[in-house]
């Protein structure tokens, strides 16, 4: 799974394929719930990946977990679209720790304004 989003970088190449490298659940310091950040790679293209080539780009997410989905809401509409990391808030109840947590982040990530227009890439 991964989106198709096109992004021009300053070399003028135009690269369209952003998959999940890694990313990472836990808590911190004065934080009560956790927190996920996910580092996601920027890609020419998906047969770029797949041949093996180095991201040219990477941004980061964080998504932090609260104890509503009416706070979720209240903090997401506050959140301004960034170039180099996206922040999103979700209900901790509505997540599932022991399910596929990768499918869960895509589709946590989909609805924030960084990327609500990425298409979806199984």
């Amino acid at each position: 799974m991964a989106f198709e989003l096109s992004e021009e970088l300053d070399t003028g190449i135009v690269a369209e394929y952003w998959r999940i490298e890694r990313f990472e659940i836990g808590t911190e310091p004065g934080i009560e719930y956790p927190v996920a950040v996910v580092t996601f790679g920027l890609y020419v293209t998906q047969e770029s990946r797949v041949a093996g080539k180095l991201p040219v780009r990477r941004k980061m997410a964080r998504i932090n977990f609260v104890d509503s989905q009416e706070v979720a809401d209240e903090r997401n509409a506050m959140v301004a679209p960034s170039n180099s990391e996206t922040v999103w808030y979700v209900d901790r109840a509505t997540f599932d720790f022991n399910g596929n947590i990768r499918e869960q982040l895509y589709t946590i990530l989909k609805q924030s304004q960084d990327w609500k227009t990425a298409i979806d890439v199984m």
